[in-house]
């Protein structure tokens, strides 16, 4: 809430500057919903560099996924706090007689999988695995909402978010150690499939029988969870960009990315400008360790192959196929 106190002191100022009583109160237009650890911060911040995108206080508010659910986060009001300093730049920025070009956008990567309190949330009542997820909480918010989703190699992006977990309490990492988690994971994610269906245990990952969210296995799965979202997103509400190939043209779907989000065509030197800033996020515990045994390698990549292929195949795009 700190992050609200800004533009809430703006408000308060403008009100005994002209007597204006309103507030403008905005939900994102857009969201980043995914997927962790698939350049989601430098694609957020390259977006909010657009002339015509509203200034954010923060990148991820998590309030869709878990901070809702908190006694004291349940208002809508919290959510739009959040996102105040946004909506009071529009109001500040705005004239008279005039529509506003600005948007706001909501980069919570977790948004795409993560449902670990999904039995918590209405309408999910006696269900073995999710009948509401984040895609339903945020098409109630915004159905008219633009969707934004960078994937990356499965077995790659397994590999980063090894490093960016142990990175929070600094334990020691290892090829040996991260191969050993692979193993276990893969063989209890195993076992709940006798049990489960595939999306029960992609989803019901708090259970202690099927606890595969220590390296985040099942979140690889990606073709579990878009489904999901296409059932209540039509596909042109949907982006969806692969990290390998943004990474080495930036510029190029930058450009998409603006259209898809109907900006307006930023001349080349505006986007070359944004381009060529640093990238926003780069991680760097455990860089000594180097990449990961090829043995582990071809573990996950047998592991995640077949669904790779469903995703290529919902997708209509064969360079999903990694």
């Amino acid at each position: 809430m700190k992050r609200s106190r800004e533009p809430l002191e703006w408000i308060a100022s403008n009100r005994r500057k002209t007597g204006e009583s309103r507030v403008l109160r905005c939900l994102p237009y857009f969201f980043i919903i995914g997927q962790c650890k698939c350049g989601t911060s430098d694609l957020f911040s390259r977006i909010n560099s657009h002339p015509d995108v509203a200034p954010h206080a923060m990148k991820e508010t998590q309030w869709v996924r878990r901070s809702q659910l908190r006694e004291s986060c349940t208002s809508i009001d919290t959510y739009l706090y959040l996102l105040q300093k946004s909506a009071s730049y529009i109001q500040k920025n705005h004239r008279k007689d005039t529509v506003s070009p600005y948007i706001i956008g909501d980069a919570t990567p977790a948004y795409f999988s993560f449902n670990e309190f999904w039995d918590m949330l209405p309408g999910n009542e006696g269900c073995k695995e999710p009948c509401v997820t984040n895609p339903d909480l945020i098409h109630h918010l915004n159905p008219q909402a633009r969707l934004i989703l960078s994937l990356r190699n499965p077995t790659n992006r397994l590999y980063s978010y090894y490093f960016h977990m142990a990175g929070f309490s600094k334990r020691k990492v290892s090829k040996q150690a991260f191969h050993d988690l692979v193993v276990r994971e893969i063989n209890v994610f195993k076992d709940c499939l006798t049990s489960q269906s595939l999306r029960g245990c992609c989803y019901n990952y708090t259970n202690s029988f099927s606890r595969t969210h220590e390296i985040d296995l099942q979140r690889g799965i990606y073709h579990v969870f878009l489904s999901d979202w296409l059932n209540v997103f039509p596909r042109e509400q949907l982006y969806v960009l692969k990290f390998e190939e943004y990474a080495i043209n930036v510029s190029h779907y930058l450009a998409e990315l603006f259209k898809f989000l109907d900006l307006r065509t930023l001349s080349e030197t505006e986007l070359t400008n944004i381009v060529d800033r640093k990238a926003a996020y780069q991680r760097h515990y455990g860089q000594d360790v180097g990449d990961m045994m090829n043995e582990t390698r071809q573990l996950l990549d047998d592991f995640y192959r077949p669904h790779n292929q469903k995703l290529s195949i919902l997708v209509g795009r064969t360079n999903f196929n990694w």
